[in-house]
């Protein structure tokens, strides 16, 4: 990985998916990137859980279908 190491959190507040996916397999270092690999699972399961709500809402009612 380069002088900077990716900023997953600003990532997540962002919703940066495909930045985050980005942000693995960059570190040399085994134990660095297995935790990159933690945070950045825990913030995109945290990006589609806050998908769900707004995706359900605009959904049309069930008996439309």
């Amino acid at each position: 990985m380069g002088l900077f190491k990716p900023n997953v959190e600003k990532m997540r507040a962002k919703d940066d998916v495909k930045g985050l996916i980005k942000a693995l397999g960059k570190s040399n270092d085994i134990r660095d990137e297995i935790r990159i690999a933690g945070v950045v699972e825990d913030a995109l399961e945290d990006i589609g859980h806050r998908t769900v709500e707004p995706f359900v809402n605009k959904m049309p009612p069930p008996s439309l279908f």
